[in-house]
């Protein structure tokens, strides 16, 4: 748990930074829409997808600040698994195109439904993929699959990237951990804290698995069912 100073000043620089930032993405759209000429809208289109990257960022702080605090909100209805799936994958395709990555989905025939909120479901899922998305060398491959097991249902992302070592694997949902120079460059190391404890708002777990460093990653999330949860 991070000390209310440091709290304090997540939610002030993540506040801070989101208004700058809000004219660049406007601008950049413009750019990328009305442009005349087809370099003009390829500038304008990088822009646009780091603003977006910085956007994610900003929110991760403000959201890692507010789960510190016990004050995040979530809305509890029944969700849709499958739909879930759906925005969260639509959410990552850019990114998965950019580098040639293919996405083997492996869906149940039958609906699962999980109580909880929607907005942040797609997020712990969309975080598994951005994550392997971020290791997974380009032309590599990224397995998604849903299935019902017992009261239970299980999503489990599975990358063909760099792998982890086992001391790697022990801090590997702490906050501010930067497990390679590849995750340096690529963000904060915040998204794995917020998806766990997501997931545990969820009254879910999460576990990740590697074979070693090039072998690859695993990640499960295990998710009650909704017919069968009791109580909040």
């Amino acid at each position: 748990m991070s000390d209310p100073p440091l709290n304090d000043f997540l939610e002030a620089l993540a506040h801070a930074l989101r208004k700058p930032l809000m004219p660049v993405r406007t601008a950049a759209e413009e750019l990328r829409m009305t442009a005349a000429d087809p370099n003009s809208q390829r500038m304008g289109e990088i822009i646009f997808r780091q603003v977006q990257h910085m956007e994610r960022m900003v929110d991760a702080l403000l959201d890692l600040s507010l789960l510190q605090r016990g004050r995040l909100q979530m809305t509890h209805s029944s969700v849709e698994l499958l739909r879930v799936i759906e925005l969260a994958v639509e959410e990552c395709r850019p990114a998965l195109e950019s580098k040639s990555q293919r996405l083997i989905l492996n869906m149940p025939e039958q609906a699962l439904r999980i109580q909880g909120d929607e907005l942040r479901l797609v997020q712990i899922v969309r975080n598994l993929l951005d994550n392997a998305v971020k290791f997974t060398p380009d032309g590599g491959s990224i397995h998604l699959s849903i299935a019902g097991v017992g009261s239970q249902a299980e999503i489990q992302v599975q990358d063909t990237g760099c792998g982890l070592t086992p001391t790697v694997l022990s801090r590997l949902f702490d906050a501010f951990v930067l497990a390679s120079t590849a995750q340096a460059e690529a963000g904060i190391g915040v998204s794995l804290n917020i998806t766990k404890h997501l997931v545990e708002l969820h009254n879910g777990t999460i576990s990740a698995a590697s074979a070693g460093p090039g072998q690859g990653s695993q990640f499960c999330v295990s998710l009650p069912l909704a017919n069968l949860e009791r109580s909040w």
